[in-house]
């Protein structure tokens, strides 16, 4: 909480928070773990209080600077042996904050007691050191169906097995006219080996390949406050805090920094805002009037630096093969290329798509029993995720002889336009395994050469992106009264009560969904194969018609059975409620202590 109202993300679990007064923009700090007043509340558990620093009649200001560079560091053994620079690592703090009373002499605010500002800037440099990475990358013979030197974590040969024949391929070679040219291009996709780690090392057969990097992450964060004593009786402030977060990001994709045509990196920018008023009114002495209005928001956005670099152009069958220049299949027809969805007018990066539909790559998983083999996965870009948090709440206090009583109200909508998550958020790309299974019919052994036969052993596509745009409402209003019943007891005790609406997505998709019990129809429930022996030999089979399949199908649904989203309804959508769940319409949470100066000379 900033200055008494929320100043964090509340879609992911309160994980980050919309802006960051800077240290010396900050005034006091208190830290609540439990038992505390009914005037407190919104999250569960503990509660951090920062207030921010507002100018006086003196004018006061500060100013400071910190450095760090790699010529401090020493470089680690893995790049030692290889031969690699230590990465770059530079960090920059400096920043400035200023204070003092807002006056033209002899013309206003003479007294220096009406108005006053408060300004604060801190800026960070900063070449953030990714970890290194380690990967046992495909070499120049196994993309071309050589096999004969793969070996395993123990050097031993692994064998490749022909799935049409049984038996291993003739001399751990795949023969050209069965090498599949979207499956080449999936290997082509990844770097070559660029590392030999000699024995003794923990790299050692487990990997000939090796990046390291590092990447800009510039952030700069500011304060603003004006303070105004308007009258005897009233007073308030204006306060406006901002972030500019931009990260680039290395290895978020894969574990590497660079394709077959361009960048892997990808920008990471999270701004965020927050615009604060408050006003206070003393109506005497011993009643007192507190309204304030908050707005903060922020950006949590991410896209290609390189957008052409994934394209799935990239993966276009090799020259050769019979799928020489064609477009790598899909299940579902691609989407139109375009800005975003969900309500989100906001377009970032080079591809112009944010939480929007990009031509972009499929995953990719190859599998061993190579060690440490490599992958790709897109899991964010183009994606925007946006929290909008909007408060009012008012305070008023009143002493009356040995009580003093407090009351108010706490009220805050918010809305989070999100894409799915924050990974795994492009299904509708695609999703390609090559891991080697023994449930899989075209099973060779080898993830490498399942690839280049193009014998995968799941795909999975969404056929859709989703983007929801949740909207709820907190409300807490709460009384509390301090009773000095003695000179040696004090009573506290007080009660908030809480009101929050479910979260309703109310967006053309109609994203949320969930499982209807009195909507389930037995009869046109689907079918599940399940498992059999057919000739001694363990098979999936479908229970009504007998038809067998693979082992890889035993628990799914039999195809065309039934209907695969029995009892599954939409919110909003024929007659079903916009909300997935209840709440209880007002709880409470009562609250009481006590002090007790029990010897009579505290």
């Amino acid at each position: 909480m900033v200055d008494g109202v929320s100043d964090i993300d509340t879609g992911c679990s309160n994980c980050f928070t919309h802006f960051e007064p800077n240290i010396d923009s900050i005034a006091e700090v208190k830290v609540l773990t439990s038992n505390y007043q009914a005037e407190f509340g919104r999250n569960a558990g503990g509660s951090v209080q920062v207030v921010t620093k507002s100018g006086t009649q003196e004018f006061h200001g500060s100013g400071w600077w910190t450095h760090r560079h790699e010529q401090f560091n020493s470089n680690d053994f893995f790049n030692n042996i290889t031969g690699l620079p230590r990465s770059r690592y530079r960090y920059n703090i400096a920043g400035w904050s200023l204070g003092g009373p807002v006056f033209v002499p002899k013309h206003f605010n003479i007294g220096k007691t009406k108005v006053f500002f408060f300004a604060s800037q801190e800026y960070t440099r900063q070449l953030a050191n990714f970890n290194n990475q380690f990967r046992s990358m495909p070499t120049a013979l196994e993309r071309t169906g050589d096999f004969s030197k793969s070996v395993d974590s123990s050097g031993r040969l692994i064998t490749i097995t022909d799935p049409l024949s049984g038996a291993p391929f003739p001399g751990n070679i795949v023969p050209q006219n069965r090498i599949n040219g979207w499956g080449q291009a999936m290997l082509n996709f990844f770097p070559l080996p660029n590392a030999f780690f000699p024995q003794g090392t923990a790299q050692y057969l487990q990997d000939n390949f090796q990046a390291a990097g590092s990447a800009a992450h510039p952030r700069r964060n500011d304060i603003f406050r004006l303070d105004l004593n308007l009258t005897s009786k009233l007073s308030g402030y204006i306060r406006w805090g901002h972030d500019a977060d931009d990260w680039i990001e290395l290895f978020q994709s894969s574990q590497f920094l660079k394709g077959p045509t361009g960048d892997l990196t990808q920008d990471h920018p999270a701004p965020g805002h927050g615009i604060l008023g408050s006003l206070t009114y003393a109506a005497s002495p011993t009643l007192i009037n507190q309204f304030t209005w908050s707005k903060t928001l922020n950006h949590w956005s991410w896209f290609e630096v390189d957008p052409a670099a994934v394209n799935r152009d990239v993966l276009k069958g090799t020259t050769g093969t019979p799928e020489a220049g064609q477009p790598l299949p899909s299940l579902f027809p691609l989407h139109t290329v375009g800005p975003g969805v969900g309500g989100n007018q906001l377009v970032e990066g080079k591809a112009n798509a944010s939480n929007g539909y990009s031509n972009y790559m499929p995953y990719l998983t190859l599998g061993g029993p190579t060690p440490n083999t490599p992958s790709y996965s897109n899991g964010n870009p183009e994606y925007s995720n946006n929290n909008i948090v909007d408060t009012v709440t008012d305070n008023i206090s009143k002493v009356w002889g040995a009580h003093s009583i407090k009351a108010g109200a706490y009220i805050e909508f918010n809305r989070k336009v999100q894409p799915c998550g924050s990974s795994g958020c492009n299904g509708y790309v695609g999703n390609y395994s090559f891991s080697p299974d023994a449930n899989n019919p075209l099973n060779t052994g080898l993830g490498y050469a399942n690839t280049l036969l193009g014998y995968y052993a799941s795909y999975t596509e969404w056929t859709a992106k989703i983007v929801v745009n949740d909207t709820f409402w907190n409300v807490e209003p709460y009384i509390q009264d301090n009773w000095r019943v003695t000179k040696r007891l004090t009573l506290d005790y007080g009660v908030r009560f809480y009101h929050q609406t479910p979260e309703i997505d109310k967006q053309p998709g109609n994203e949320f969904a969930y499982f209807d019990p009195s909507r389930y129809d037995r009869a046109k429930a689907p079918r599940y194969y399940v498992p059999a022996l057919v000739g001694g030999k363990r098979v999936a089979q479908d229970p009504a018609t007998g038809a067998t399949g693979p082992v890889s199908y035993i628990g799914l649904f039999v195809p065309g059975s039934g209907d695969p989203a029995d009892g599954f309804v939409v919110a909003g959508k024929n007659g079903v409620p916009w909300n997935t769940y209840s709440t209880t319409p007002l709880a409470f949470a009562p609250r009481f202590g006590f002090a007790l100066d029990v010897f009579g000379n505290g």
